[in-house]
C-alpha cells in the first residue's frame, strides 16, 4: 500500500488509543525512554509466516539480515524474492535470479521515444500542440519516424518504505508529478538529470547521484547511450550521514524480435516490395554499479564481489557482506552460496543463470551460523535466454518453437494470407513450464520449511471489458465421389449446420485418369438448405487434377456439401472445416504464475500450517476475478504509401501498449484465503482492478495533406497511446471474515477518494501514420528522407501522396488517493446482531496530505472526533511562541510534515482535551529541530499547561535534559560517537555531570583490564580532567575505581566542593576506571557497551554493577552480579537440538 495509507493507519491507532484514555492523562506526556532497556534474551526468530500479495497473487518473500542504525533512523538490509514466473529472456541479478539485495535505493527511468534531455527529446518539444504539428507536415513526420519526441520519460524511485514514479516538467526542469501523488515527500531534480534529491516526510534527505548508463546497439545514434539509473549515494539525517559506495559493473540483457509482411494480394509488385522476414537479436549493455560499502559514523558494511559469473562474464556477483563497528571489529558476516540454473557446465553464458542456494549468517568469530536454504522447481530445466519457448507474455512454455510469430487462422485472415504464414510458434501459456526455476521451498535455521505451490494466472476481463468469447468446437464435413471400373459413387452429399456466423475453410480436390473430361469433370458444391427445402448455391467448383483452398463467409443455417463426378476414373473430394458454437468462454488463461498454497512445517512437532488461496469471483465461482490490463496483439495492417500495397504484419512482440498493474499484467479483484489445516474459516479480500479503472485512449487530431481528405474510423488503430490508470488499482476495498460454518462474522468496508488531484494532469503529444499503425513507412519528397524498400525507386516518391497522419495527446494520470472511511461490522457466530463502527477520515490540507480529522462513530451512535494539526497547518495553531513559530517554519522547509504538532479530542461535540508539542531550533545551523515542551489542556483547565520540558540537545539531536512539570531535571550523557546514552543523572543539569569509562579511545590499558567495559586508564601520567561551565554551586560526588599495581579494584568516592563554574578532577595516580562526577543531591546511573551488540554493564545510583555477556551472535548469554557471579544464564537451541 502507498506510503500515505501507512500514515493513516498509524494515526488511526493513535485515535483508538486516545479514545480510551482519561482527559487528564496522555501517555505521550511521559518522559522519553532515553536509557537502554535491560538486555533480555534474544528471540530465535519467527520463521515460516510468509505473507502473500493478494492483489497480484505473489508471495512476499523477504529475509531481514541486518539493520543499520544512526540516531533514530534505521536502514534495513535484507534479501527479497519476487517472481511472476520464469521469463525466458530474464537475466539474473547480482545475488541470483529473481532475488534482490535490499540495501539502499535507486531512481530508474523508462525512456519514451528519446531521452528527455536529448536535443530532439521531450524537453525540446513538449510544448508543441497538435495544432502546431498539424500545420507543419514535416514536423509531424519527424514525430512519426522517431526523430522528434514529445513524450516525457517515466522515472521510478524505490528506497526504504517509499516507491512511486514521476515525470519532469520540460519548461521548469522540476518534478511535475509524482504518480500517484504523495504530497508528503518532495522530489527534486538537480542540474539537468545529474542527480536527484528526495526528502521524506520526516525531513530525511536521500541523494541519488551515482549514475548507470545503458547502451542500445540497435538504437539510432542519437540515443546510443543514456543515463538509465541513479543510485543512492547518501542519506542525510540529523545524527549524521549514511554513505553508499559503488564499483563499476557491466551487465546486459537480451531482446529478441521478429516480424514479417504477408501480402494481402497476389500482385507481383506487392511481393517485390515486401520487406519480408525481419529478425532482431539485440543485446543491450548496461554500464551498471554494484554496491561495495555502506558507511556511517558508527559502523561500516563491506560488500564483497567476485567477477566469475558464467552467465554474464563481464559482471560481478555479491558473495558476502561483513559488518564492522567504528573500530573495525567484525560483528557479523553474511555469505551467499550460489550456483547456476540450466546447464552449469556450459561455455555459453546464455545457457545458465546465477542461482542463490543459501544465505548463511556467521557469528563474529565464524563459530556459529544460521543457514537459509532455497529450493527451486526443476532448476536444471531452465532454458537458454535465447530460447523461443515463450508464451505471449514472454514466460517459458516448453514448446519447441522455431519462431515466435503467431499462427494465422485462414478463417480470420483468409487463405491467401494464411497460406504465406508457414512458420509460426505456439505461444499458449503452460503453468508446468512457467514455474520452472521458481522458488519452491525455504529451509530455515530451525530446520523448518515453507513450501510454495503455484498455479497459472487467469482473467475474466481485458482492460475493463468482460471476456465473452464463443466456445467453439472444430468440426469437419467431407464428401467424396468416385467413379472407377470397380466403384461407382457418382455423387455424395454431407450436411452440416452453422450455428454462428463465421468464416469456414473449404478444401477441394479433383483428379482424373486418361483424357481430360469432356464434361464438367470432378465438382464440389456447397448449398444453403432453405427452410422450404429449396437450395441456394453458395459455391461451385469444377476441378481438373487440382487442390484448392479458400475461405467463405457463412451465416447461420443448414448446409450441404456435394461431391460429384461425371465420366470414368474421376474422384472429387470436398472438405469443410468449421466451428460449432457450444457456449461462451468467460475466463481465459494468461502467462505467469500465482501462489496456490503455502505450507509451513515445524521440524520437531511436524505440525503444519497450510494457507490456500482462491482467485475466483466473489459473485460467480465459475469466473476468475483476474483483470488483464491490456490485450495481446501480434497482428496489424500496413499500407505502403509509395505504391498503396497492403500487407498484414506479424510480430513476435505485442504491437500495442502492454499495460501493467503494480508491475504485473493481471490484478485480482477478489481473493479468498483459507486455513487448510483446521478449517477455521476464511477471509475474502476485495481490490480495485483494471475492470474498475481501465486504461483509456488519448484523443487525436487528423492531419490532412493536399491529396488526402478522408480517413477511416481511427478508433481501431492499435497504437494509440494509453492514459494509464494504474494509480487507481490494487486498493483494498473490503474484507469479509467467515467462521468454519461459513457464517459471516466480520466485515470491513474501506472507501477512498479516487478522484482528487493536487495538480492538473499533463498532456504530451506524438504523431503516427494512421494507415501504418506501429510500423511506420514514411516516404515523401527528397530521397534523404525516403524509406522505400529499394533506393532506385526513390525517384517515384514525388508522384505519390502522403499518408494520413494523426497527432495523439495522452494524459499523465496523477491522482491524490486517500482513504475516506472504514466501516467495521461485527456479527455473532450465527451471522446475526451486527454492531458497526464507522471511522471517517478528512484531509483538509493537500499541502501535506495527512489526516487532519477523524470521526469515529460507534455502534451506539456516539462520536469521537480527533483533530490533528501539522507544520503546514500553522495558521490553525493559536498562541505559538516566537521560538515555536520559527521552528514550525523550519519544519516546513525541511519537509518534516508528518509530525502531529497539536491534537484535539471531542466526544459528541464536547471538547475533551488538547495536546500540543512545541518545537525549537536548537543549533545555529538550524539542523536540530526537536521538541521543547509538551503542553496539555483538559475540560477543566483554562488553557494549555506545560507537562514535559526538553531543555537541551547535543549537536546530533540526542536529548541531554528533560523534566516533568514540577519535577526534577534528568540529564543524559552520550558516548560511542553519540550512539548510546552512557549516563543518566536525576536532579542535575547536563552541564553538571561527567562520566568517563575510557571506552572511546582514551583507554590506555590492555584489552579487558577494566572494571567495566573493555578498557581503563593506566597511563604513565596521572589522570586529570578539567570541567567547565558548571551551574550548580555546591558539593559534588567524584567516584572511580582504582587498581594499584598487582592489586584488586577498589571503589573510591569523595565529596568535593565546587564554589565556582569550573573544577579539575585529579590528578589521580594509578589505574582507574569509571570516573563519575555529579552533584551530591543527584543520582547517577552509567552504562558501557559493545558497539552494535548491546550494553555490557550498568552501574546504578548505589554503585552496584551488573554485567552482561553475549555470544558471538550478539545474543545475551549471562547476567552477572558485581562480583562476577552468574545470576542468569541463557542457552540457545532450536527444538530437538
Amino acid at each position: 500500500m502507498k506510503k500515505v495509507y501507512l500514515l493513516i493507519i498509524s494515526l488511526l491507532t493513535f485515535v483508538i488509543d486516545v479514545s480510551g484514555q482519561s482527559t487528564t492523562y496522555d501517555p505521550r506526556m511521559d518522559l522519553p525512554k532515553v536509557t537502554p532497556p535491560s538486555p533480555n534474551a534474544a528471540t530465535l526468530g519467527k520463521y515460516g509466516d510468509i505473507p502473500v500479495g493478494l492483489y497480484s497473487g505473489i508471495p512476499n518473500v523477504s529475509i531481514p539480515l541486518y539493520d543499520v542504525k544512526l540516531g533514530n533512523f534505521s536502514l534495513p538490509i535484507g534479501i527479497s524474492y519476487h517472481s511472476q514466473g520464469l521469463k525466458v529472456e530474464e537475466k539474473s541479478g547480482n545475488i541470483g535470479l529473481s532475488w534482490a539485495l535490499n540495501a539502499g535505493g535507486v531512481v530508474t527511468r523508462t525512456v519514451k521515444g528519446l531521452p528527455d534531455e536529448n536535443g530532439m527529446g521531450y524537453w525540446g518539444h513538449s510544448t508543441w500542440t497538435n495544432q502546431y504539428i498539424s500545420s507543419a507536415l514535416n514536423i509531424s513526420e519527424s514525430f512519426c519516424n522517431g526523430t522528434y519526441d514529445a513524450q516525457p520519460d517515466i522515472f521510478y524511485f524505490n528506497f526504504g518504505e517509499y516507491s512511486g514514479k514521476f515525470v519532469i516538467d520540460a519548461t521548469t526542469g522540476h518534478i511535475a508529478h509524482i504518480i500517484p501523488d504523495q504530497p508528503s515527500i518532495k522530489v527534486k531534480e538537480i542540474d539537468s538529470l545529474n542527480s536527484f534529491q528526495i526528502t521524506d516526510d520526516k525531513g530525511i534527505k536521500y541523494i541519488f547521484d551515482v549514475k548507470e548508463t545503458t547502451t542500445d546497439d540497435n538504437a539510432p545514434p542519437t540515443i546510443l547511450s543514456y543515463t538509465s539509473a541513479w543510485y543512492l549515494s547518501k542519506i542525510v539525517t540529523p545524527a549524521g550521514n549514511i554513505t553508499f559506495t559503488y564499483a563499476s559493473d557491466q551487465t546486459y540483457y537480451y531482446q529478441y524480435n521478429e516480424s514479417d509482411h504477408l501480402n494481402n494480394s497476389s500482385s507481383t509488385d506487392a511481393s517485390k516490395f515486401n520487406p519480408g522476414l525481419k529478425v532482431s537479436n539485440n543485446y543491450i549493455t548496461v554500464d551498471s554499479r554494484i554496491l561495495t560499502a555502506i558507511t556511517t559514523p558508527n559502523e561500516a558494511i563491506q560488500f564483497y564481489t567476485v567477477a566469475d559469473r558464467k552467465d554474464m562474464p563481464a559482471a560481478k556477483r555479491i558473495n558476502e557482506f561483513v559488518v564492522k563497528d567504528y573500530n573495525g571489529v567484525v560483528k557479523k558476516k553474511i555469505v551467499f552460496n550460489q550456483s547456476y540454473f540450466g546447464n552449469s557446465n556450459t561455455s555459453s553464458p546464455e545457457d545458465c543463470r546465477l542461482k542463490l542456494d543459501q544465505a548463511i549468517e556467521f557469528s563474529a568469530d565464524s563459530t556459529l551460523s544460521k543457514t537459509y536454504t532455497f529450493g527451486y522447481n526443476s532448476p536444471a530445466s531452465v532454458p537458454s535466454v535465447t530460447s523461443l519457448s515463450q508464451d505471449y507474455w514472454g514466460y517459458f512454455n516448453g514448446k519447441t518453437n522455431t519462431s515466435l510469430l503467431p499462427y494465422m487462422d485462414p478463417r480470420i485472415y483468409g487463405s491467401y494470407v494464411a497460406n504465406q504464414a508457414t512458420v509460426y510458434g505456439n505461444r499458449d501459456p503452460d503453468i508446468s513450464y512457467a514455474q520452472v526455476g521458481c522458488l519452491s521451498q525455504i529451509t530455515y535455521p530451525t530446520g523448518g520449511t515453507t513450501q510454495f505451490t503455484y498455479e497459472g494466472n487467469d482473467y475474466s476481463s481485458v482492460n475493463g471489458t468482460p471476456v465473452n468469447e464463443q466456445l467453439q468446437t472444430q468440426k469437419q464435413a467431407q464428401a467424396t465421389a468416385t467413379k472407377t471400373s470397380t466403384v461407382n459413387i457418382p455423387s455424395v452429399t454431407q450436411t452440416f449446420t452453422i450455428n454462428s456466423a463465421q468464416t469456414i475453410l473449404i478444401t477441394t480436390q479433383g483428379s482424373y485418369s486418361g483424357a481430360p473430361p469432356v464434361d464438367n469433370g470432378p465438382s464440389v458444391y456447397i448449398n444453403l438448405v432453405n427452410s422450404d427445402g429449396s437450395r441456394t448455391n453458395i459455391l461451385t467448383r469444377n476441378m481438373i487434377n487440382s487442390t484448392l483452398s479458400s475461405t467463405q463467409q457463412l451465416s447461420v443455417g443448414n448446409y450441404e456439401i456435394i461431391a460429384s463426378v461425371d465420366g470414368a476414373t474421376q474422384t472429387a473430394t470436398g472438405t469443410v472445416q468449421y466451428y460449432s458454437a457450444d457456449g461462451y468462454i468467460h475466463t481465459k488463461s494468461a502467462g505467469g504464475i500465482r501462489i496456490k498454497q503455502v505450507l509451513s512445517t515445524d521440524p520437531v512437532t511436524t505440525h503444519t500450517l497450510l494457507k490456500q488461496y482462491s482467485y475466483k469471483s466473489a459473485t460467480d465461482a465459475t469466473l476468475s476475478s483476474g483483470a488483464l490490463v491490456s490485450a495481446i496483439n501480434l497482428v496489424s495492417s500496413k499500407i505502403s504509401n509509395t505504391w498503396g500495397y497492403q500487407w498484414t504484419v506479424r510480430s513476435a512482440g505485442t504491437s500495442n501498449y502492454l499495460g501493467t498493474t503494480q508491475g504485473c499484467f493481471i490484478g485480482y479483484g477478489a481473493v479468498t484465503e483459507k486455513d487448510g489445516n483446521l478449517d477455521q474459516g476464511k477471509k475474502v479480500s476485495y481490490f480495485t482492478t483494471a475492470a474498475d479503472y481501465a486504461n483509456t485512449y488519448g484523443t487525436d487530431s487528423l492531419i490532412i495533406n493536399q491529396n488526402e481528405v478522408t480517413a477511416s474510423n481511427n478508433s481501431s488503430y492499435i497504437n494509440k497511446y494509453l492514459n494509464d490508470y494504474d494509480a487507481y488499482r490494487g486498493f483494498l476495498t473490503k474484507e469479509q471474515f467467515y467462521n468454519s460454518s461459513n457464517q459471516l462474522i466480520k466485515e470491513i468496508d474501506i472507501q477512498y477518494n479516487l478522484t482528487a488531484a493536487l495538480t492538473p494532469t499533463s498532456t504530451n503529444y506524438f504523431a503516427m501514420n494512421s494507415k501504418a499503425g506501429l510500423f511506420i513507412d514514411m516516404c515523401h519528397v527528397g530521397c534523404t528522407q525516403c524509406y522505400c524498400i529499394s533506393p532506385e525507386l526513390c525517384s517515384y516518391c514525388n508522384t505519390y501522396s502522403y499518408e494520413l497522419l494523426y497527432v495523439f495527446d495522452s494524459q499523465i494520470i496523477c491522482p491524490w488517493i486517500y482513504k475516506t472511511q472504514t466501516s467495521e461490522t461485527q456479527y455473532d457466530q450465527n451471522g446475526l446482531n451486527p454492531l458497526t463502527t464507522i471511522t471517517n477520515y478528512y484531509y483538509e490540507n493537500p499541502l501535506h496530505g495527512q489526516v487532519t480529522r477523524t470521526e469515529l462513530t460507534n455502534s451506539r451512535g456516539g462520536i469521537v472526533k480527533t483533530i490533528n494539526k501539522y507544520a503546514q497547518d500553522k495558521s490553525l495553531i493559536s498562541n505559538l511562541s516566537t521560538t515555536a513559530s520559527l521552528a514550525v517554519d523550519s519544519m516546513v522547509r525541511k519537509n518534516m510534515v508528518s509530525t502531529v504538532l497539536e491534537s484535539e479530542q471531542y466526544t459528541g461535540g464536547t471538547f475533551n482535551s488538547r495536546l500540543r508539542t512545541n518545537y525549537r531550533i536548537w543549533d545555529a545551523n538550524g539542523i536540530i529541530v526537536s521538541p521543547e515542551n509538551i503542553q496539555f489542556q483538559t475540560q477543566l483547565s483554562t488553557g494549555l499547561e506545560n507537562r514535559v520540558q526538553f531543555t537541551n540537545y547535543d549537536n546530533i539531536g540526542n536529548l541531554l535534559e528533560d523534566a516533568k512539570a514540577g519535577g526534577p531535571t534528568t540529564a543524559y550523557q552520550w558516548g560511542y560517537k553519540g550512539q548510546y546514552p552512557v549516563a543518566k543523572v536525576t536532579n542535575a543539569l547536563a552541564s553538571d555531570i561527567f562520566y568517563d569509562s575510557f571506552e572511546e579511545g582514551d583507554g590506555t590499558s590492555a584489552l579487558n583490564i577494566s572494571k567495566t567495559g573493555h578498557y581503563s586508564y593506566s597511563g604513565g601520567t596521572a589522570y586529570s580532567k578539567n570541567i567547565s561551565g558548571l551551574v550548580y554551586t555546591g558539593n559534588y560526588v567524584l567516584s572511580y575505581w582504582l587498581k594499584p599495581t598487582n592489586g584488586t579494584w577498589t571503589f573510591v568516592s569523595n565529596i568535593v566542593a565546587v564554589p565556582g563554574s569550573t573544577y579539575t578532577i585529579g590528578p589521580i595516580a594509578g589505574q582507574i576506571d569509571d570516573v563519575r562526577f555529579y552533584p551530591s543531591n543527584a543520582q547517577m546511573t552509567t552504562y558501557t557497551y559493545d558497539p552494535l551488540v548491546g550494553v555490557t554493564s550498568s552501574t546504578d545510583a548505589k554503585n552496584e554493577i551488573t554485567y552482561y555477556e553475549y555470544d558471538s551472535f550478539q545474543r545475551l548469554i549471562n547476567i552477572k552480579d558485581k562480583n562476577g557471579n552468574i545470576i542468569k544464564h541463557m542457552d540457545y537451541h532450536y527444538q530437538g537440538q
